[in-house]
């Protein structure tokens, strides 16, 4: 990953919560603190620090950083937004570094699809965030658009309507280091490549991502990339696949080339009887789309809901492809579920010390 770079010098300032009434971490008060907050961010300049006071600010609008090289340290604040339709934070700005906050959201409502609706966006090069938890968003927790050199770390996100950390728009050479999501209302973890957005997403690693239960959709996901790896997963209680790897025709998303998944362990997936998905499902239903160099390897898998009616899922559909896709050294618990269904031709595939109750699989 490049480098963060700041402006050599930069002189750090502090600003307290100026012009914001104070309210203590108890206080449920909606006092609104947006221009204040606002105000706040647009008077930074390059090389500055901003330190927030320990305590609630609410928003109901939308909160912006525009001025690159800026450091703002959250000190334990939280950020609650107060409006579904305006309650993200935007990070636009190059070489911003975020820290030690809490941003809220309601924790109930309707999921919510647009930019300024999912609670962090990054949308700058050189990013980095850390130490910051989300309580509720009305979309994604944790939105990357477009955003290169990007580095997330220590973010937790709990109770989003749609994915936790959702990185897309051809988002490129990021890393995601020790994240946990709960209860998020889509994908725990999802690379994600629209066909009209033009860019796939690129180079993105994810280290140590803890994924605990999804009300829907998925625990980790690539729905179009190239060179994306999760290491050392942890992934428990998701509604349809503990990892999925797919070109997927109803959103219209790219095909997948040179995908890790390696180490860790999926427990209880698939738990919903309508998505037959199993521990791990590889997609290519996007014609003209093309799912090639996949290694799934070293996991540990128990507790495939009984409905999923397979282990894993190797599927093609309206044409797709798959080439050199890859299980490998997988250890799954004994069940009374198939261990692959596939209807991908055995060039395509390869399974290799495969274990079911510490014996080796049939293919």
């Amino acid at each position: 990953m490049r480098a963060r770079t700041l402006l050599a010098a930069a002189v750090a300032v502090t600003m307290l919560g100026v012009g914001c009434k104070p309210q203590s971490a108890a206080d449920t008060s909606t006092l609104d603190d947006t221009a204040a907050l606002q105000a706040q961010f647009d008077a930074l300049t390059p090389g500055s620090t901003l330190t927030l006071e320990p305590r609630v600010y609410h928003h109901s609008g939308i909160l912006t950083i525009r001025t690159s090289a800026v450091t703002i340290d959250g000190n334990g604040s939280t950020l609650v937004a107060t409006d579904d339709a305006t309650s993200a934070v935007n990070v636009l700005a190059n070489n911003v570094s975020l820290n030690n906050m809490t941003l809220g959201a309601n924790l109930i409502g309707p999921r919510y699809y647009g930019i300024q609706q999912h609670k962090l966006v990054i949308g700058g090069n050189n990013d980095s965030v850390s130490n910051v938890t989300i309580n509720g968003s009305a979309g994604a927790g944790v939105y990357v658009n477009g955003a290169g050199w990007f580095n997330l770390s220590g973010i937790t996100v709990n109770s989003s309507r749609a994915d936790g950390i959702h990185m897309t728009n051809g988002s490129h050479d990021g890393i995601v280091t020790d994240s946990v999501t709960t209860n998020t209302g889509d994908d725990g973890f999802a690379v994600v490549s629209y066909i009209p957005d033009g860019k796939i997403c690129n180079n993105i690693t994810v280290n140590n991502p803890v994924v605990n239960g999804t009300t829907w959709g998925r625990g980790i996901s690539v729905v179009g990339g190239q060179n994306i790896t999760y290491n050392n997963i942890k992934v428990s209680n998701t509604n349809a696949a503990g990892v999925y790897v797919a070109a997927e025709p109803s959103y219209n998303t790219r095909g997948v080339n040179g995908v890790t998944v390696n180490g860790g362990t999926v427990t209880g997936a698939s738990s919903n009887p309508d998505h037959e998905h199993g521990a791990i499902l590889v997609y290519a239903g996007n014609p003209g789309q093309t799912i090639d160099n996949v290694t799934i390897e070293n996991l540990s898998i128990s507790g495939t809901g009984s409905a999923a009616e397979r282990e894993i899922g190797l599927i093609l559909e309206n044409g797709g492809s798959t080439s050199n896709v890859n299980f490998t050294d997988l250890n799954i618990e004994k069940s009374s579920l198939p261990t692959l269904y596939t209807n991908a031709p055995e060039s395509g595939y390869a399974m290799r010390r495969v274990l079911v109750g510490g014996v080796p699989a049939q293919n």
